[in-house]
């Protein structure tokens, strides 16, 4: 992810590793970075209409009922750009197969081999095909459509400005505790709930678009390091107007976890740019977690994941109920180790909702240990992916470690809080859109002849 020793700037066509430090030795094609080629000219990236089209979906919160099915839109988009996307994703595969690929293709059929066993062939055929369509058509997306930087930036262009709409319309849902957008979208045809109802720190949560209130903080926050690290316009304001976006909308979503994940960001970015010419900087901080972990491990009589839930909650009580739905759940796992319960009531008492606020711990009361190890061993396949790419251009290691903290703070966000609907598709589309990084390190960076003549030899 990080390597210092990867010095920006250099031309691969040229050098297939930097000069030695002190060697005196110059490249004869003037400093350019792959992202100042491919955005200039010909070579700027547009959205693919497949791409925009399920960007757009994923902030509109009609429910669409077909068959006694209730479809997202975001979900009958993937169901529609399925088959197309599964043919130019093996044609993808041939040449660049990822080991996220098939761990994802193991957890969709480990997950309806379970649903099989719960609940029989016919809910089982309906249930996996739903889980197939918001897994790997996202997913599938990334990979066959965002094969650049360029690419990635014209992405995260699109949700830059849906973040800065989205933060505006929550300052107001905050204050006067109006979702106007929200219903705005239930004038025309059903939504799912949108109604905000709780109040925290004198303020209203806001929902936005989203299923839940933290699903906007999940949101928000996700993008956080690539704003941070790749901002989007050349001028002050459009550099500050992205992170601060993002800060005021995880904010007023009024939800411990995504504040506590933009916080890690924050810390993350922080040292990355403080420590950049370390090259262990990175093993340092994996090391300094690993102390932590275990002298929390062996001096508390709680688990590591007990602690965060404890201290990172608004308030005493969410804190307690959360204890409880992880007490309750490990339960089910134990009991169910293998192939889970399916979407079955887990057991509880009476108190409690059926709610499950872990997303990696429904993947194992769902789908028993093996299904949530393929799809926690997928998350970590994409990072190690990422992590491995060998580039020298500065652009593309800002855009890989942008890329791996927000996936760590996805992992943390899970933590506290189920991944489902237009989230859930988003996390495995994000999931996908850092796989291009290993394969533009295999490739050489063509620099036009015109662009090498114009900086001088």
């Amino acid at each position: 992810m990080l390597q210092a020793r990867e010095q920006p700037g250099y031309n691969t066509r040229q050098l297939t590793r930097p000069p030695r430090e002190g060697s005196g030795r110059r490249s004869a094609v003037p400093r350019q970075s792959a992202a100042a080629v491919e955005e200039t000219g010909e070579h700027a990236a547009r959205l693919a209409w497949p791409t925009k089209l399920f960007l757009v979906s994923l902030f509109i919160p009609w429910l669409v009922t077909l068959g006694g099915t209730t479809f997202t839109v975001s979900r009958l988009v993937l169901l529609v750009l399925a088959v197309p996307l599964l043919i130019k994703w093996i044609k993808l595969a041939a040449t660049s197969f990822k080991a996220t690929d098939g761990l994802l293709i193991g957890y969709v059929g480990w997950a309806a081999l379970c649903l099989f066993f719960a609940h029989g062939a016919d809910e089982a055929m309906r249930s996996a095909g739903l889980l197939f369509a918001e897994t790997l058509p996202p997913y599938m997306l990334a990979r066959v459509y965002i094969r650049s930087l360029a690419d990635l930036r014209a992405v995260l262009k699109f949700l830059f400005y849906a973040l800065c709409a989205l933060a505006a319309f929550a300052v107001y849902e905050s204050i006067t505790g109006k979702n106007i957008v929200g219903n705005v979208f239930a004038m025309v045809l059903p939504t799912f709930p949108l109604e905000t109802l709780e109040m925290r720190a004198g303020i209203w949560r806001a929902q936005s678009v989203f299923e839940h209130s933290i699903h906007l903080g999940v949101f928000a926050a996700s993008l956080l390091p690539f704003l941070l690290l790749l901002p989007q316009g050349k001028s002050m304001m459009m550099r500050v107007a992205g992170p601060a976006a993002s800060l005021l909308a995880t904010f007023l979503s009024l939800s411990s976890g995504p504040i506590a994940v933009a916080a890690a960001q924050i810390v993350l970015v922080a040292w990355d740019r403080i420590a950049r010419r370390n090259p262990y900087r990175w093993t340092i901080v994996l090391l300094g977690l690993a102390a932590i972990y275990v002298v929390l491990a062996l001096a508390s009589k709680r688990s590591v994941v007990e602690i965060y839930i404890t201290y990172f909650t608004f308030s005493q009580q969410s804190s307690w109920y959360r204890m409880a739905i992880w007490t309750y759940t490990s339960a089910s796992v134990a009991t169910h180790p293998w192939f889970g319960i399916g979407f079955a009531d887990w057991a509880r008492p009476n108190w409690m909702y059926s709610t499950i606020d872990i997303y990696w711990m429904v993947q194992a009361v769902r789908y028993g240990l093996p299904g949530a190890a393929l799809l926690i061993l997928a998350y970590l396949a994409s990072i190690v992916d990422a992590v491995r790419a060998r580039t020298f251009d500065p652009d593309i290691q800002l855009a890989r470690t942008a890329y791996v903290v927000s996936m760590v703070g996805f992992f943390i966000g899970g933590l506290t809080v189920h991944f489902w609907g237009a989230i859930g598709v988003y996390f495995m589309f994000m999931l996908g859109a850092g796989s291009w990084m290993s394969d533009a390190s295999r490739e050489t960076v063509r620099i036009p002849r015109r662009a090498a003549t114009a900086g001088g030899a």
